[in-house]
């Protein structure tokens, strides 16, 4: 998908270590740490965290935000109960991941 918009492919794959990665801005950073507190159950969101990305985004963008990570989590949480598993489209894709977040190490595959 990285590939197909345009997107820097690198950037992409070091998601899984995003926390020890130096490819990521401040903003970034604070997007994938909300949604990540927002995914967790309970939802670990602080208030400076909320106040942070508040500082950043504004009040429209957090919403928007908010929104789209708790929409996503009732989408994968109701495919996780129905049994729905994923196509495979990362298998398929033919760009190995260059870090894992189980080891945390990138690679050069």
């Amino acid at each position: 998908m990285a590939h197909d918009r345009g997107l820097d492919e690198d950037k992409a794959r070091e998601v899984p270590i995003w926390r020890d990665s130096t490819r990521f801005t401040r903003l970034e950073r604070l997007v994938m740490e909300y949604a990540e507190a927002m995914s967790q159950t309970p939802p670990a969101v602080t208030d400076e965290l909320s106040d942070a990305l508040l500082a950043e985004i504004g009040a429209p963008a957090l919403l928007e935000l908010a929104a789209k990570v708790g929409y996503l989590n009732a989408t994968a949480r109701t495919n996780i109960a129905l049994g729905i598993h994923s196509d495979g489209f990362a298998d398929a894709c033919g760009l190995a991941p260059l870090a894992s977040a189980a080891t945390g190490v990138a690679s050069q595959a």
